[in-house]
């Protein structure tokens, strides 16, 4: 499993409420249609922001069914053609030159060793 992490700045000019808007109703679709591996796709929308500069507009987490390193399977997760029709649909509403992507090796800590576990 392959997990990424992208911290994305919406383009200058759109409302927070313009960019999930576009996000959800317009590249949602299209990423999920065109990326064969993606198994779990989750878009964490900032709402406020308690410390630092006001950076990004959403935390997005992208998992992919597939072994190995991500260099090397890059090119079968996102082929040239569906590269270049979402970074096209980005540029609607990403500004990507204040974007990051991250190549993500998550750690999750057993529910039973958490102080709000219940056993359930």
């Amino acid at each position: 499993m392959i997990k990424l992490t992208m911290l994305i700045r919406r383009k200058d000019g759109m409302t927070r409420e313009e960019f999930r808007e576009y996000y959800e109703t317009n590249h949602i679709p299209l990423a999920e249609a065109h990326t064969p591996y993606l198994v779990g796709y989750k878009r964490n929308f900032i709402v406020d922001q308690f410390a630092g500069e006001d950076q990004f507009d959403c935390i997005t987490e992208f998992w992919f069914d597939v072994e190995g390193d991500y260099a090397e399977v890059r090119a079968t997760l996102f082929p040239a053609d569906v590269q270049k029709m979402m970074a096209e649909d980005e540029a609607n509403f990403i500004d990507r030159s204040r974007s990051q992507l991250f190549l993500i090796d998550e750690q999750a800590s057993p529910p039973e060793n958490l102080q709000g576990y219940s056993g359930g």
